[in-house]
């Protein structure tokens, strides 16, 4: 008889280096989530700048933009990106587009310090060439 039908998987690809090629996902999971997420970075950014010379720049409204943002990421596990991440003070919920002060270490770290007194550090010495997972090449989300 002839040739059985192929039903199987196709075989998988490797390219040069052993390296199994994988063909990224055509959708994102959760991806009503990411939209939400951004839609609140957006609306809490809109307002620091509408608000820049009146009130230091910060408004509660924003604030808690950033804060339901922190709360939603956290109660669907939808990890924000390390770039939103940094833009971010954990204690108060601001922006850290103007921050109070920089500063460079001696050990080479930037030190952003927020207005409500706290500071987030930067290792800018150890590797220049550094990038993380969602900003290298190839990758599903690039920012």
């Amino acid at each position: 008889m002839g040739k059985k039908a192929q039903t199987g998987k196709a075989k998988p690809k490797i390219d040069d280096n052993g390296v199994l090629i994988v063909p990224p996902p055509r959708t994102i999971a959760n991806q009503d989530h990411f939209h939400r997420l951004n839609y609140l970075y957006q609306l809490s950014a809109y307002q620091t700048k509408l608000r820049a010379g009146a009130v230091k720049g910060h408004t509660p409204l924003a604030r808690n933009y950033i804060k339901s943002m922190d709360l939603i990421s956290k109660k669907t596990k939808t990890s924000l990106l390390p770039t939103l991440k940094r833009t971010i003070c954990k204690r108060c919920h601001r922006l850290l587009w103007a921050p109070k002060r920089l500063e460079i270490t001696r050990d080479g770290a930037l030190a952003v310090v927020c207005g409500c007194g706290a500071v987030k550090r930067y290792n800018v010495a150890a590797d220049a060439d550094y990038k993380t997972y969602s900003e290298r090449e190839g990758n599903l989300i690039n920012p």
